[in-house]
């Protein structure tokens, strides 16, 4: 099952490994799923990931603001934002409704932002992450407390060390787990799922998250389902098991 956060409390507090040290305007990308159970106030910051606010600078978020709502992929300093935002306005993000999110930094300064596969917008900013000791966090931002909670569920959270290819966020957006995106460049990964062995462990050695709260709710319904091997003699059961064949029917034999 996805991990549901109530939007008040609930978090996921990941520590500080040392393989999530982003250096300042390093290449990152972020991908999750996200279910939003209630639209988020006008002004309010809902931080679905990110890694936290230091008081000056915050390395690196994924966030819904009320306001339009407005999607953001982004980094903290000097005082403002720098990063790639999406305004739905006059549309919206529906509730109830499992979407696909990812963002990133690539080598020529671009920030991108992807919606269900769909490139949103792109912003060329010499500020790329910002490198802090801070914490990494799902469901909420660290900035001395957790704060910004997100209310919904988020499933599938994985970080690499290089921007992906479009063609490869479309794979994403349509069920292929991260494992099997761009293996080599996978820093972390935290399935928050059925069929894993720890819930809220991270894969590749980055031990285990502190839960605050949260419920388990269903997966996102992912298309391709691939039964993977992450860790040496630890194997990763699929998401969503395939039901069993059918029974082979005897023929009716008329004596």
């Amino acid at each position: 099952m996805a991990r549901k956060f109530n939007g008040t409390s609930d978090s996921v507090d990941l520590g500080t490994p040392t393989v999530l040290n982003i250096a300042n305007n390093a290449q990152i990308a972020l991908s999750l799923w996200a279910n939003l159970t209630v639209a988020i106030g006008a002004g309010t910051d809902a931080d679905i990931a990110g890694k936290g606010f230091d008081g000056s600078t915050t390395s690196y978020e994924l966030k819904i603001n009320g306001t339009g709502p407005t999607l953001s992929f982004q980094a903290f300093t000097g005082g403002a934002g720098h990063g790639a935002s999406f305004n739905f306005s006059p549309g919206s993000i529906p509730t109830g409704v499992w979407n696909h999110y990812y963002g990133d930094y690539d080598s020529a300064s671009n920030w991108h932002l992807y919606y269900n596969g769909v490139l949103k917008t792109t912003t060329n900013d010499a500020i790329g992450p910002r490198n802090n000791a801070i914490r990494n966090t799902i469901g909420a931002l660290w900035t001395g407390a957790m704060a910004n909670f997100f209310p919904g569920a988020v499933a599938h959270v994985a970080i690499w060390s290089k921007a992906l290819t479009p063609p490869e966020v479309v794979q994403l957006a349509l069920g292929d787990l991260p494992p099997t995106i761009r293996p080599g460049n996978l820093l972390a990964y935290w399935p928050l799922a059925m069929g894993y062995p720890v819930l809220d462990r991270g894969v590749f050695n980055l031990g285990r998250g502190i839960l605050t709260g949260t419920t388990q709710v269903p997966d996102p319904p992912l298309t391709t389902i691939r039964q993977i091997g992450l860790l040496p003699g630890m194997q990763y059961l699929p998401i969503l098991m395939q039901p069993p064949p059918p029974p082979t029917l005897m023929p009716q034999i008329v004596l």
